[in-house]
């Protein structure tokens, strides 16, 4: 049984289309995250820095969401199991620490590209995004480490992402038509 009123059931209209934005360029990112290796010549040229531009608005939305979500609290959750509680908080936390950690991996492949590499991207063709400290700067080995290094991890969190995202919209299936909580008004406009 519902408990709460519908008015203490929504996010606010920001952490709604804050919400949906990062999921769209996220589900975007990872699909073409995973075909992007496979490609070669211009057509790699062109999706690569597109995918990094993808990968830091992610970024800088997921810092402005933070920041909304500090400043705004969010519905209580639904009644249920402790553990389903618990698991809520572990998924939502493991998906921002995702949501950050995955375009610094990125920008860390960027900052520590093996020498010879293509130089520095563009956001969206707009201005160079510049490196993270320290990575260029380190001798050629040391580089090659953190860029392979970084890309194992940028490789790893994807595949991590993947996993919660699917969890997290079936969970979301779930409290909508098995406990019949109106699950998907709580993130609609």
């Amino acid at each position: 049984m519902d408990i709460h009123h519908p008015a203490d059931v929504r996010y606010t209209r920001i952490a709604v289309i804050l919400h949906w934005l990062i999921a769209a360029l996220i589900i975007f990112n990872l699909s073409l995250g995973l075909i992007m290796e496979g490609l070669h010549g211009p057509v790699r040229g062109f999706w690569i820095p597109l995918h990094m531009s993808i990968g830091m608005t992610v970024l800088i939305l997921t810092l402005a969401r933070i920041c909304w979500r500090l400043t705004h609290r969010p519905p209580a959750l639904f009644d249920g199991p402790q553990w389903e509680h618990l698991a809520a908080h572990l998924a939502h936390f493991t998906i921002y620490a995702l949501m950050l950690g995955l375009p610094v991996t990125g920008w860390a492949i960027i900052s520590a590209h093996p020498p010879g590499g293509p130089g520095a991207p563009h956001y969206f063709g707009l201005f160079k995004i510049p490196a993270l400290p320290v990575l260029p700067f380190l001798n050629s080995a040391v580089q090659k480490q953190a860029h392979d290094t970084a890309v194992s991890a940028h490789t790893v969190a994807g595949y991590l992402m993947i996993g919660l995202l699917v969890l997290h919209v079936l969970a979301a299936l779930k409290h909508q038509f098995i406990d019949r909580h109106p699950q998907f008004r709580r993130m609609s406009l």
